[in-house]
């Protein structure tokens, strides 16, 4: 699209733009059970100066750094660090930016922040375990930012990387509508604030375009909405390249019930870029099961043992 044409766009929904915001989703199911005796919050420098919160399960030189989902935070991922602790390996489990103590919470600075701040807590595993093999583990929002950040430069820092329910983007066929009523997006400022940052224009980046459906009972502790930049870091855009960029191995998790994504189709949407790929679905599993769930956790346990033995 000519670059006058994207101009004229721009000027003509603007304020649209500066009004419109997704309304707050309705009501969904708890995110987290289980979250008995967790470790304090620790931190590290990013690069940018800023002082990041992340949870640390000390252990042997196996070293699993687990991303929370969309809206979470270390907490909310708990008692499945907790499960893979259990094997004896190390385990790290950041608020990514702009969640939790990383805040502040809904937004960053600019897309492409987060694969620098994951790339600096690496920095920080590898001053204390020089020869630690690193398994990145993300689920769904943080499955597809795995994928990535993996597929991306610097991605050969991870051995493996296993995605939980990735949360792949609709329209997608992996992908339910409005992915099973868990995120309202506003689509038409998405789409404009797209065409701006095309022509360098990133005026409206710190504009909110998802909401997210956060029960009640865990709003304190949540990121109800994100921004788009935000949106469109903690994510992936065409997961077919990133997988086929990725040098590593990859497993897929995922329940049979899940009632966001459509599991049986992670394999057909991911096998011709990544011939290597496992899959495993769990019978009898939603979407959150796989971190709330005793099966979920032994079913991570078990694609991580796999992983590392």
């Amino acid at each position: 699209m000519p670059r006058r044409a994207i101009l004229l766009i721009c000027l003509a929904i603007a304020p649209l733009v500066a009004t419109a915001a997704p309304d707050r989703a309705s009501p969904g199911e708890a995110i987290a059970q289980g979250w008995s005796d967790p470790p304090p919050i620790s931190h590290y420098l990013a690069r940018d100066g800023r002082r990041l919160a992340y949870r640390a399960y000390p252990g042997d030189g196996r070293v699993a750094i687990l991303l929370h989902g969309s809206a979470g935070q270390s907490l909310f991922v708990h008692p499945l660090a907790r499960s893979l602790h259990a094997t004896g390996a190390t385990v790290l489990a950041p608020d990514v930016r702009g969640h939790g103590a990383s805040g502040p919470r809904g937004d960053i600075d600019r897309i492409g922040q987060l694969e620098d701040d994951l790339a600096d807590l690496v920095v920080r595993v590898r001053r204390e375990r020089p020869n630690a093999r690193i398994t990145l583990i993300g689920f769904s929002a943080g499955g597809a930012f795995a994928l990535r950040a993996a597929g991306a430069p610097g991605g050969e820092a991870f051995d493996h990387v296993i995605a939980l329910a990735p949360a792949f983007p609709f329209p997608s066929n992996v992908a339910r509508p409005r992915t099973g009523g868990w995120a309202r997006i506003d689509f038409p400022a998405m789409v404009l604030i797209g065409l701006a940052n095309r022509m360098g224009i990133h005026a409206w980046d710190a504009h909110r375009v998802i909401a997210f459906a956060v029960p009640p009972d865990r709003a304190s502790g949540s990121t109800p909405a994100y921004s788009y930049r935000l949106a469109m870091n903690y994510s992936v855009g065409d997961y077919r390249a990133a997988a086929r960029e990725m040098p590593q191995p990859l497993t897929v998790v995922a329940g049979v019930e899940d009632q966001q994504f459509h599991a049986e189709r992670y394999e057909a949407a991911l096998r011709p870029a990544k011939p290597d790929l496992r899959v495993r679905l769990v019978p009898g599993l939603d979407h959150t099961g796989l971190i709330t769930r005793p099966e979920g956790w032994a079913a991570v346990r078990t694609a991580f043992l796999d992983a590392n033995p």
